[in-house]
């Protein structure tokens, strides 16, 4: 049989793909020897490699995904906190500039064990205070009303309220990841054991 010089071949023909059969680098359906189609090499690549990348994406996205829920608003967070009958969390912060800031979101707030917890367990209040993107001047208003309020005096400062709006304690960073951190906010939002509820 004839192949066809190179000059004659189609882009399909130099779609070089891990081997196929005896000595061929292409698919039996787009050989040189065969009359390869737009539709065949198409077909091809729906049929084989099309469903690969689908279920890597939608396996992959629940990994991408999972963030901790941050209200901004300090009069909603209360709301929910009083409603949902949960601690309130309310993290002053320095987000693009803090450095303790930046280590305990990345150690603690954005991990999945953090993330689990929160979403079960605590409404969450984010009291930003950043330098590289400006906040919109009621809100940076209303932040620095809040760190007036509860005396913050540096980043970052986690104030502990319960479900009533009461202070109930105060945490900042903490080293050993979300166990440790988690640890020692039972420590203020669970009652000792012994203690009357």
């Amino acid at each position: 049989h004839l192949v066809r010089p190179q000059s004659q071949w189609t882009s399909a023909h130099f779609l070089k793909i891990r081997k196929f059969g005896t000595g061929s680098i292409y698919p039996p359906a787009i050989h040189p020897d065969l009359a390869a189609t737009r539709s065949t090499v198409y077909l091809f690549f729906m049929r084989r490699i099309f469903p690969f990348f689908a279920l890597l994406a939608l396996t992959s996205l629940p990994l991408f995904s999972a963030e901790a829920k941050w209200q901004t608003n300090y009069e909603v967070a209360l709301k929910q906190a009083s409603t949902e009958k949960k601690p309130l969390v309310i993290d002053f912060t320095g987000s693009d500039w803090c450095g303790w800031c930046i280590r305990l979101d990345k150690e603690v707030f954005s991990q999945p064990a953090f993330v689990s917890y929160a979403g079960q367990k605590l409404v969450l209040l984010k009291v930003d205070f950043p330098r590289k993107t400006p906040l919109p001047e009621a809100q940076a208003a209303k932040n620095k009303e809040l760190a007036r309020n509860y005396r913050v005096r540096g980043y970052p400062t986690i104030i502990v309220l319960d479900p009533a709006g009461k202070q109930i304690g105060q945490l900042g960073y903490e080293k050993g990841g979300p166990k440790v951190w988690l640890a020692e906010l039972e420590k203020i939002t669970l009652p000792a054991p012994g203690s009357k509820p």
